[in-house]
């Protein structure tokens, strides 16, 4: 059974309301990353698709912050992510959480 590895991303560094922010993801090294269809090309809302399922074990996440509508990036980092629990590849899948703040 495929469990939950979830990234619950923080915006409040930002100072703009998350509610008028988008955002994407890219994962260094992988092809993919999200676990919704077409999600690794598709803008997320801030305060609709957080936390966000990704896959297990991924390392490294880059996140580019829009205003909503805009094409002109608010802010874009990249972070390693730390599992709790920390991810093993050698063991079943478990369900695990990362924070990534923007």
């Amino acid at each position: 059974m495929l469990r939950r590895t979830d990234v619950s991303i923080d915006f409040s560094r930002l100072g703009a309301s998350w509610e008028t922010l988008e955002y994407t993801v890219n994962c260094p090294g992988q092809e993919a990353c999200v676990y919704t269809p077409d999600s690794d090309t598709k803008r997320h809302a801030a305060v609709a698709d957080n936390p966000l399922w990704i896959a297990a074990g991924t390392k490294t996440m880059e996140v580019t912050v829009y205003l909503t509508g805009s094409t002109t990036p608010l802010a874009k980092t990249t972070a390693k992510l730390e599992w709790d629990p920390p991810f093993d590849p050698s063991a079943c899948s478990t369900s695990a959480t990362a924070n990534f703040v923007v």
